[in-house]
């Protein structure tokens, strides 16, 4: 009988399954099996047959050793993920001055039909989180609203023991609108658009803020908003969606400037309202990084010939945690500041499972997981930061797109 190995899906299936503790189906528990032994000899059934359809299962060779099999699996790159991100479009409403999305090329994905298959092989392995995001998805995106109820309808009858979340990452610029365009349609108030937003399964709102009020509205261009968003969140919390924040935090700064909207979105809390709000992973912070437009902030608090280079590797382009990324230009992706140039695959040429099943061979992911990317440091230019940088992302990806870029030179053609 021929052998069998599990796939990166097989293998993150096998894992959301166990983690659930629960009742596993035939097809779950053959998973099991592989996953135990690392290969298996498979009978040539309908079951078999099931398990390579799904590309969970492939077939392997008698010469590949017990133990190169289950060390693919523990460095399996999926096995970390538990969200998945549809920035569907990179069209912003705003133009803030710290946008790391300076340069891209402005771009909305129309091909609903694909993203709804993605959703459901996502489902399939166990993802129970979904965020919506952009440029101003809920502005310019174009079918997000019925990719998020295609995963509701879609959503296993199969118990996970952890509630389906889809998120709307907005700036909040419908706030009090009246007679507005949004998700495609025209609403006439905030609460119309809340209740379609609901219906159509958004358990969440992620409202930005980028600092203390003067420092958000002045980075945002717009004056006022800090104050317009804090008092919707009510609004929102009654409307019967989780509002909650995605917060850009800097070096040694205090967030005591959100204590008031941790006591509007937490209003049965008694005690330390703001202490509940940074222990909700619903709310989602990342750091300030001088990139893009973000450049012109920078203070130059570091310099180039002073870095480390070990710290050029960065782990998630080769054990992603805890977000996968769907770009607008349908590019697989892992870290925002790349906008999916990362080169795992894109899903308008490649099949999702095939894309995820075969992230180890992009070149991007061998150079950090083989710890080489540190080569390409002395070929970056100094001038690109001859004022220093402030984090080290900002020269993690300079160096990832001069590796990029020397790796497509050097392919034959």
């Amino acid at each position: 009988m021929q052998k069998y190995v599990l796939t990166n899906i097989g293998h993150k299936r096998f894992l959301e399954r166990k983690k659930a503790m629960i009742p596993m189906s035939d097809m779950d528990c053959r998973l099991e099996e592989i996953a135990v032994t690392g290969a298996l000899s498979l009978p040539d059934d309908s079951l078999t047959e099931a398990l390579i359809q799904n590309k969970w299962i492939i077939p392997v060779d008698d010469c590949t050793t017990s133990d190169e099999i289950l060390k693919h699996y523990r460095q399996n790159p999926l096995e970390n993920v538990t969200r998945i991100n549809y920035e569907v479009t990179t069209l912003c409403n705003f133009r803030c001055i710290h946008c790391r999305n300076d340069g891209t090329e402005l771009t909305t994905d129309l091909d609903t039909p694909t993203l709804k298959l993605t959703a459901e092989l996502f489902l399939s392995l166990g993802i129970r989180r979904y965020d919506f995001i952009g440029g101003e998805v809920s502005k310019f995106g174009t079918g997000w609203l019925d990719i998020a109820k295609h995963l509701n309808q879609s959503n296993s009858e199969m118990d996970w023991r952890k509630p389906l979340v889809i998120t709307l990452y907005t700036n909040g610029w419908w706030l009090d609108q009246k007679q507005f365009e949004a998700a495609g349609k025209i609403y006439g108030s905030e609460a119309e658009y809340l209740a379609d937003l609901r219906d159509h399964g958004i358990t969440h709102i992620l409202f930005s803020i980028d600092g203390p009020e003067k420092i958000h509205d002045s980075w945002r261009g717009h004056p006022g908003l800090f104050k317009k968003v804090l008092s919707g969140i009510r609004r929102v919390r009654k409307s019967g969606i989780e509002p909650r924040l995605t917060v850009v935090v800097r070096p040694n700064e205090s967030l005591e400037y959100l204590r008031p909207f941790a006591d509007e979105m937490y209003p049965q809390v008694n005690g330390n309202s703001l202490a509940v709000f940074e222990a909700d992973p619903m709310n989602h912070r990342s750091n300030f990084i001088d990139t893009g437009r973000g450049s012109e902030l920078r203070k130059g608090n570091h310099r180039l010939k002073d870095t480390p280079t070990e710290l050029l590797r960065c782990k998630a382009f080769y054990r992603p945690a805890p977000t996968l990324r769907i770009m607008a230009n349908g590019e697989i992706g892992i870290c925002p500041l790349m906008h999916g140039k990362e080169g795992y695959g894109n899903i308008h040429q490649r099949n999702l499972t095939d894309i995820l099943n075969t992230l180890q061979d992009a070149p991007l992911y061998k150079l950090h997981a083989d710890k080489n990317i540190s080569t390409y440091l002395n070929q970056l230019d100094p001038n690109e930061f001859k004022n220093g940088f402030d984090h080290m992302c900002a020269v993690r990806i300079a160096v990832n797109r001069l590796a990029l870029a020397h790796m497509i030179e050097k392919q034959p053609l």
